[in-house]
This record gives structure tokens, sequence and C-alpha cells, in this order.
């Protein structure tokens, strides 16, 4: 419903007043005429509230791409929204807003999209959290016989599972299902340096580079590459060249980094302490 999400965009809005004057934005993309319609309408109603048209490319949907899209503003790396002015929200979270302050009605249902080859109908269902996934591909006609994947999200950042005993949660934004000819990974070849990866990272990262730093354990590197800014968007793995699986060997170096990174702030913490002695 627009007119729930602007007003729930109109309640956010009214949270950060205080600081000074506000303006809210609607992004969404210009393929999708008629909810920039049904938007604009219903934001119509109020003056600092504009819904804003957007070039059609991935991943146009992050908070960092959404800011500098949208009002020209740049995150810095290692940095929330807030440090340009910004607060980031959807418009699922926008309608739950509206529906907990004015309706009194908690969180307890979202949308979620069941679609893919390997199941026999695709649908959007609204369905309450705890719904199993097993639940909702029998609702929709049950798999196919040459189904061949589940993956919780989307094709590009979604997450393999190995059982559809999952329940839905806030975070669930849809299941898909692939087939045998979807679901085939290609073999892994050696890097050709081709740059690819590098071309079109939307944060402006090396893939190809922090890949080879992981392989060779030189984990505390990955810092000065600035790996914690990825958002593991896939861009790098549909692009590459040599179908290297680079956004699984990035999660793998994201733990490590961050095992050291702890290390050192628990390090420079007992220090402070024994100076206090």
């Amino acid at each position: 419903d627009a007119e729930k999400i602007v007003a729930g965009l109109a309640l956010i809005m009214k949270i950060f007043a205080g600081s000074g004057p506000v303006k809210g934005y609607i992004g969404i993309e210009a393929n999708k005429p008629v909810a920039i319609a049904k938007m604009s309408e219903a934001a119509a109603k109020y003056k600092d509230v504009e819904v804003v048209s957007l070039a059609l490319k991935y991943p146009q949907g992050g908070e960092k791409q959404l800011i500098n899209a949208i009002v020209g503003r740049e995150v810095p790396s290692g940095k929330l929204p807030s440090a340009v002015g910004c607060v980031v929200q959807n418009v699922a979270t926008a309608s739950a807003i509206f529906a907990a302050a004015v309706n009194n009605r908690p969180l307890i249902e979202r949308v979620v999209t069941v679609t893919g080859l390997g199941v026999k109908k695709q649908k959007n269902l609204l369905v309450r959290f705890g719904t199993m996934f097993t639940e909702l591909i029998d609702f929709c006609g049950g798999i196919t016989e040459d189904s061949a994947m589940l993956i919780c999200g989307g094709p590009m950042m979604g997450k393999a599972l190995q059982t559809s005993e999952v329940p839905v949660t806030k975070a669930v934004s849809g299941i898909l299902i692939l087939n045998h000819s979807e679901a085939n990974l290609y073999e892994e070849a050696p890097c050709i340096r081709c740059g690819r990866c590098v071309d079109v990272c939307p944060m402006g990262l090396q893939p190809g580079l922090i890949n080879k730093v992981i392989e060779a354990g030189d984990y505390a590197r990955l810092e000065e590459l600035s790996l914690l800014d990825c958002i593991e968007c896939g861009s790098c793995n549909y692009i590459c060249a040599g179908h290297e699986r680079l956004v699984q060997k990035i999660k793998i170096g994201k733990v490590k980094l961050q095992e050291i990174l702890k290390a050192r702030k628990d390090k420079e913490a007992r220090e402070k302490a024994n100076e206090k002695k």
C-alpha cells in the first residue's frame, strides 16, 4: 500500500526532525512506472517527500549506492550513512512502522517471493514469521522434477540451503529454486587478470587481488585493501572470466580479518588496563 509506505516514511522523518530540516526520498528503478506513479500520488500529500526514478542497474538497492544516486553523497570507507547525514530504510520497514505506530500492529509477517524454474508456480505471498519454507513451496505446487538447488534470497546475494525445513524470518525476502541447467557450476580456471571484476565492483575494490591475498593466507593485508567495504553483491562472481568463487572466498577473508582486528583491539585494551595499574 503506497499510502502506508509514505506515511511510514513521514513518521521516520519526524524522529529526526529535531536535528533540523529533513527531506525524504523514495527511490524506484525506472522500469517500474506503475510503482512510481502510485508512490508519486501518495507522496504528493507531503511537501518534504520526493519519489526519484533511478537508473536500471545492479546493485542499485545498496544503501551506499542509493545515497550516491539520490543525493550525490559518498559514504566514506568504514563509515555508516549517518556520516553523511542520511538514513536508509526499505519500504517494508516503513510500512511496518506505520502499522505499529498507527494500528498498534506488531511486525509478524512479510511478503516473500517464491520463484525459479524449480518450483511449479511462482508467487508473492504474505507470510507469517515462523512459516516453514516447505509449506510455502507446497503452497506453490511443489518442486519440479528437475529442481536442483534451494536458495534463500536472490540469485546474486542469496545463500544455498541444504534443507527446506527453515522458518521465515523478517530477513527472508524470497525463496529461489533453480533447476539443473540454472544450478550448473562452471569449473574454475586461473585468473587471467582481465580486470572485469574491478570494473563492475560498486565499492571500487579489487576483487581479483583480494582473492589472491586470501589464497596466500596474508589476511592482515586485507585491511589495507578495504575488504570490509565489500557488500557481497556478487557482481565480481558474475563477470569473472575464470568463474572463480570470489564472493565465497571473500566471506572467508572477512572472518579471518575480523579475527585479526578483534585480537588487535583486545591487545590494546589489555595494554591500556596495564598502564592504569
